[in-house]
This record gives C-alpha cells, structure tokens and sequence, in this order.
C-alpha cells in the first residue's frame, strides 16, 4: 500500500508537523520506513523521491503543496526529465483554482518556486510549472545581496593566489588575536583539484581545514561539514556544492579563490556569509581570464556601495576592446 503525502489541512497549522527527508546517498530502508508514519512534509531530491514512487512506497497523489528550492538551479542541472515526471504525478491534470477546488471538491495544488536568481532563459521553463503567479522579490533597498557583507574583490595573478590567501587568512586571524574561538571562513574553488590543492596549502599553514566536493563520498561530505559546524575545522574548502542551500550559523568569512564564472555564482556564495543580517565578509580573487565579467561585477559592488579595486575598474572600462585587453595583476 504506497504511503500518501497527508495534506496539510488548517487544523493543522500552527501545530507540530511531521517531516521526513529522502535523499540519495543515505540508507534508503530508513528513509522508507520514516514514509510508513505519513509525514506531512517530505523534503526530497528528485532521483530518490521518484525512487521510492517507482517501488509504490510514496505516493504523490494527495500532494497540496508543492516547492521547488533553489530553482534555477533545479531546472537547469538536467533534472528535467525527472522533474516532469514529479509535475506529472503530484498535479492534477486540469490545474483549478482554490475557489474552483474547493466548490467542486477537488484537490488545489500551490506551487512555489524559491531561488535567489532566475536567468531569463530558464523563466519560460519556470512559467510551465505555475498558473497565474504572483511574483514576490524580497530585497533590501534594491540590493541582491544583504547590505551587511562586505565585498572585496582583488585582481591578483594566477600564480599569487596562494600566497596572498595565506596572508588573508593570517590577517583575520589577527583581528581576533587573543579571542578564544577562531572564526569560521568557507574558501570556494572552481575546480575538485584545485580544492584538494587549497585544502593542502591551508592546511600546511597549521589550519584546521575540511574539505567537501562532488568526488568525496555521502559520510565524507557529511562530517566535513559536521567537522565544520561544530568548530572542529575553522576553515571549509569547497566547490559549488557549498554554494547553495548550505546555512552555517556564524559563519563571518568567504573567500574566493577562483572567482565564479557567472554573477549568478558569485551571488549564491557571498550569500553563505551575512545571513539573518549578520556581519559578513566575502574576499574574492579576479585574474584577467574573467575580464567579461569586468563591467558587470563593477556594477554589482557600485549598487551595493562597495570599494572596487582600480584594476578591476580598468579591466571593465577595456573588456569592449578584447583586443587591447591588458589587465594589470597585483
């Protein structure tokens, strides 16, 4: 008998609400056995939901509420086959009203989209999952990233980078001298070899460093980042899979090594810092390889009232001259 998601009904609110999480990589028994008490939320990936469907262990036919967190990039990591397949399932085929459902004694489905950037080509995607949206931005004086982080941006030569994080790191760890917790920093690359290579630099420098990418298995991953919450390790070296979804409490410092290759990237980032309006710092490194992202980078750190580097205003005022592209390297 497939367990179906219970609905949640206004008698419930306000009340405790049973939850379940299914994901790939952790023992699925488990995870089936948690669906048997009929949570009235699952929080899913989208193999592993579609998994424990396909075996009729869930059902998605009761479904009133349906998210999607992290949108953009839900739509556009290849997950469209699946997630089809979970629209398909958990939506009824003539899509009604909350007025129509209700008089007609049908099942509403709300859906809503979470993301904190959605690039134009992926909105007609979006579009095909929601009928007669309202649009909420929520922002702070227009900026899309909180006004409490600091952003500083370095133009520096490939070859200085690991020179010059060192000395990042030893001039925060100056400003606490004599404090009994070290700060926490989140240190991201573009690449899994060059993470495994900061992770060896920092760590030689006698920092507690733990270390998460895609390569590392579902326990690595889990006790880097339990190694990090905790305090165990002061400092994270990651790829993108840190960029979204992860909140650590407390955590005052990001840094960049390699610079993001969209603005969209850079956004998700400098946003593990400064979170529930805290403090925030976010130090980036630009080499001349991204000068397209010059211009648009500048405007970003204007709009916000940040500092921006003479060297990164110079590269953004000559990227319309690839040319004549000469980008000065501290």
């Amino acid at each position: 008998m497939p367990v179906q998601q219970r609905c949640w009904p206004p008698a419930l609110r306000g009340k405790d609400l049973q939850t379940a999480v299914v994901t790939g990589g952790a023992d699925r028994d488990r995870q089936a056995s948690l669906l048997q008490d009929s949570p009235h939320i699952v929080v899913a990936t989208p193999g592993r939901l579609l998994d424990l469907v396909d075996a009729g262990q869930l059902s998605l036919a009761e479904v009133h509420y349906l998210v999607l967190d992290e949108a953009d990039k839900m739509l556009d990591m290849g997950l469209r086959p699946q997630l089809e397949r979970i629209k398909q399932l958990a939506l009824p085929q003539k899509r009604l009203s909350r007025k129509q459902a209700a008089e007609k004694g049908k099942r509403h489905v709300q859906v809503m989209l979470f993301t904190a950037t959605m690039p134009d080509s992926l909105q007609q995607e979006a579009d095909t999952w929601l009928r007669k949206p309202e649009r909420m931005h929520v922002v702070m004086n227009g900026a899309c990233i909180s006004p409490t982080i600091t952003q500083v941006v370095h133009v520096c030569a490939e070859h200085k980078k690991p020179a010059k994080l060192l000395k990042h790191l030893q001039n925060v760890q100056a400003l606490v001298a004599g404090t009994r917790n070290r700060p926490r920093m989140l240190i991201f690359t573009n690449r899994i070899k060059t993470a495994r290579f900061v992770h060896e630099t920092v760590a030689a420098a006698d920092f507690r460093t733990a270390l998460l990418h895609g390569d590392r298995s579902q326990p690595e991953r889990e006790a880097a980042l339990a190694d990090f919450r905790s305090g165990k390790a002061q400092i994270l070296v990651a790829t993108d899979v840190a960029a979204r979804g992860l909140h650590i409490q407390g955590l005052p410092y990001v840094v960049n090594y390699d610079f993001p290759t969209n603005m969209h990237s850079y956004i998700h980032r400098t946003g593990r810092t400064g979170r529930l309006a805290s403090h925030g710092h976010c130090f980036s490194f630009f080499s001349r390889s991204l000068a397209p992202l010059a211009k648009p980078l500048v405007q970003l750190l204007q709009e916000h009232g940040q500092a921006v580097d003479p060297n990164l205003m110079y590269a953004a005022k000559i990227v319309s001259a690839p040319e004549a592209v000469t980008v000065r390297q501290n």
